[in-house]
């Protein structure tokens, strides 16, 4: 998914220049914190110091600890890069010149692991209401939850409500589908039973939860972006 593009210091210059000239946005993530938008401003390589200067668009007060910086294109794959955060100003920012370029590539259907304090509530075909069952796993068109209420396979769940959360941010969204069903079924060790669902999303529901997935592929799946 995240995929290394250069570590050359002069193309990496070139490309951050070129975003610069082009006062392209670009989104800023930290652990934990909510996505902030900026501007790259000037890029400086000197002998005694690689800097990057960056201008907020909105006014923030960033935590200590590394940044990563992502430019989302439209139909091409997202270029980003990581860099440590070495001074906050009122306007601006200024972070490390990065050691190296990554692409996101994109996927028809990513299915992506939620954090851990993402839930789903449902409706059973039946008109029982079950309440956080873990997330597993969600794509556009499916997601795999687990709880130990028992469905049987080919049930229809008439209404879904996902809470789900992004990785280094507090953000949270609520996304209500209609008409999954069961397609698979698995017993865990740990006493729960894992659901394989099938579901198609329309309209603003499927607008809510391909931004939801396009911003976890830009963020990676995993912690050890940080």
């Amino acid at each position: 998914m995240k995929k290394k593009i250069t570590s050359d210091p002069a193309r990496i210059w070139r490309e951050l220049a070129s975003l610069s000239v082009q006062r392209v946005p670009l989104t800023l993530f930290q652990s934990k914190t909510q996505s902030r938008r900026i501007r790259i401003e000037k890029v400086e390589l000197k002998a005694a110091e690689q800097l990057v200067i960056l201008n907020k668009l909105e006014q923030f007060t960033p935590v200590a600890g590394p940044v990563i910086v992502i430019h989302p294109q439209h139909k091409k794959a997202t270029i980003g890069f990581q860099a440590d955060l070495l001074k906050d100003m009122p306007d601006h920012l200024v972070i490390s010149f990065p050691t190296e370029l990554f692409e996101i590539e994109r996927r028809r259907f990513p299915r992506f692991s939620p954090e851990k304090e993402s839930s789903v509530s449902f409706l059973t075909q039946i008109g029982q209401r079950v309440k956080k069952a873990k997330v597993r796993d969600i794509s556009l068109e499916g997601a795999r939850i687990s709880t130990t209420f028992l469905l049987n396979k080919e049930d229809l769940l008439p209404i879904l409500t996902f809470n789900l959360h992004l990785p280094y941010s507090h953000m949270e969204t609520i996304i209500t589908l209609n008409d999954a069903r069961v397609a698979r079924i698995i017993t865990l060790k740990t006493g729960e039973v894992e659901y394989g669902l099938y579901f198609k999303a329309a309209g603003g529901a499927k607008e809510k939860l391909s931004d939801y997935l396009e911003m976890f592929q830009q963020l990676g799946s995993d912690n050890t972006m940080f």
